[in-house]
């Protein structure tokens, strides 16, 4: 299902006590480039590595989980935590790495369990 992310949508999504997981694209130029710099320099609450070795490929997928304290946000004022997934993918000798940037209202730290994330992040990915 695609909708317009913006103030009202999420709003009603934290109204009705529920909690939302957005990819942040790079056409959001200043808050993709923030969510950039910060997991440059800030140190994760949480991390998890995984790799999958199945049809015939090989993904790697490290998730980086951060404090969203230093992130503000007209159309997202209740991020909570936002997070890094950096992905390479083997297939063969074809080698492809992605990196994509999440924001979520929800605090996602080490008491969270780590694969209900990564599966959420794989369902996105």
């Amino acid at each position: 299902m695609h909708f317009r992310r913006n103030k009202q949508t999420t709003q009603i999504i934290i109204e009705s006590k529920n909690d939302y997981l957005i990819t942040v694209k790079a056409n959001q130029i200043k808050l993709f480039n923030r969510l950039k710099d910060l997991a440059k320099v800030e140190e994760p609450i949480s991390r998890y590595q995984e790799i999958d070795k199945s049809h015939g490929r090989q993904i790697k997928r490290k998730i980086s989980v951060f404090k969203a304290e230093k992130i503000k946000h007209k159309n997202y004022p209740h991020i909570q935590s936002n997070i890094l997934v950096e992905r390479t993918e083997l297939r063969g000798n074809k080698k492809s790495e992605e990196t994509l940037y999440y924001i979520s209202s929800k605090v996602v730290a080490k008491y969270y369990h780590q694969k209900n994330l990564q599966q959420k992040l794989e369902d996105i990915s």
